[in-house]
């Protein structure tokens, strides 16, 4: 079978802080379980809503700090007790950042 994938994504494990303008309790936590340029899989306890808009701020180790990325839940699977979620980045402020914070997830592997 043929990877679809646009983009190529790096396995990690990082914090991330979720903002969720939509909700009542609109912050939650997760880690980010995989990175690429197009988006991310995290796993939350917060079940999120397939095409829900988020807002994610995260730090690749001491150098790159990401503040309310935003994205679109493009995928939910519960996991457990906890939810697998797919996120596609709707904009990165600074795409430079982003690439060099992925190759550093690489490079320190």
């Amino acid at each position: 079978m043929a990877n679809l994938r646009r983009n190529y994504r790096i396995d990690c494990s990082i914090p991330v802080l979720l903002f969720c303008p939509a909700r009542e309790k609109q912050e939650s936590w997760g880690v980010i379980y995989n990175i690429s340029m197009g988006g991310v899989k995290i796993e939350t306890p917060l079940l999120l809503d397939k095409n829900e808009e988020v807002f994610l701020s995260f730090m690749v180790g001491k150098k790159f700090h990401f503040k309310r990325v935003r994205g679109t839940v493009i995928r939910v699977l519960l996991r457990g007790h906890t939810y697998e979620v797919g996120i596609k980045f709707d904009s990165i402020e600074n795409k430079q950042l982003m690439i060099e914070a992925i190759q550093s997830i690489e490079d320190y592997k």
